[in-house]
């Protein structure tokens, strides 16, 4: 694509990053797998239609695809909570396929869309302890103040954590998930009904979970999240993985989003609108991007008026 004498393919290039290859070992595999439930009409409805999925270690993996695509559903079964009809999941080379949700905690750990689910105890550091002395780990004590220090919960130590805030509570769900150091962290919309600058935290403690898990993986609808974060994006719908790549392979496909029920993000529209040669994924990148388009222009208009 050429304009004012610019080859903005050149630019583009210059911007894109370099694809990185899947090298990192296997944690989660999915081999042909479905999932289905019979209605109060005795017909059976299909939730999975033939999974094939490979998740790999170090990978920060975003599912998105809207409400009914499948999303939770198939981190449910990545977690032991639910059972396929069909098929084999396989986590660290373990078949889960019906192993209690109990037998997998230091493997998987699924963390729900509402953390006051995870809550029993009446302190924020017994409700980490409780989870490491349900599972009989060594180095409790060790653990539980690792975690408090890692997810800054130390001020929160001996307060009832279903009375935090919403950022709060995330925090301490990740810290109880994260304290039995899984292979593979599981969130379910981590930024569900959470203000602008607790959503802009969250950012931050999920860089927190790199040091302590192997593979993150979220299901959310948050584009934003997504942009900042992701490392790798799997698009869901119907039932089905619809695409599978970087952010910048997903976002620069409109109509793959659309077909998603998706929205852009008010970057990613204004980089369509101003025919940026990449879809901008942060505000930084917006700007470095709109600051060299200007600075290609006002080179290519100088070079052809003899400038």
């Amino acid at each position: 694509m050429r304009r004012c004498g610019i080859e903005w393919s050149a630019i583009a290039a210059e911007q894109l990053p370099v694809p990185v290859e899947r090298k990192g070992e296997a944690i989660v595999k999915m081999d042909k797998v479905l999932l289905s439930y019979r209605t109060i009409h005795k017909t059976v409805h299909p939730v999975l239609k033939g999974i094939n999925l490979e998740l790999r270690s170090g990978e920060s993996v975003a599912l998105i695809g809207n409400n009914g695509a499948g999303k939770s559903s198939l981190m449910k079964l990545i977690a032991g909570i639910t059972t396929p009809t069909g098929g084999t999941v396989y986590v660290k080379g373990m078949k889960v396929n019906g192993l209690p949700p109990e037998r997998l905690s230091g493997i998987a750990s699924y963390v729900f869309q509402n953390p006051e689910d995870m809550f029993i105890d009446d302190s924020v550091r017994g409700e980490i302890a409780y989870y490491l002395k349900a599972r009989r780990l060594a180095d409790m004590d060790e653990t539980v103040e690792a975690m408090m220090e890692a997810f800054r919960l130390h001020e929160l130590a001996e307060r009832d954590a279903r009375l935090l805030s919403g950022g709060q509570q995330r925090r301490v769900s990740l810290a109880i998930g994260a304290a039995v150091r899984p292979a593979v962290m599981l969130l379910d919309e981590p930024t569900a009904n959470l203000d602008i600058s607790t959503k802009q935290e969250m950012v931050e403690v999920l860089e927190t979970l790199r040091s302590h898990v192997e593979t993150v993986v979220i299901a959310t609808h948050d584009m934003a999240l997504v942009a900042e974060w992701a490392s790798r994006v799997i698009v869901m719908n119907d039932g089905m993985i619809i695409a599978d790549g970087s952010k910048d392979e997903i976002f620069s496909d409109g109509a793959l989003l659309r077909r998603a029920g998706l929205a852009d993000t008010q970057l990613m529209e204004l980089s369509r609108m101003l025919g940026l040669p990449r879809i901008c994924c942060s505000f930084e990148e917006f700007t470095r991007t709109v600051e060299w388009r200007k600075e290609a222009v006002t080179h290519g208009g100088n070079s052809q008026t003899g400038t």
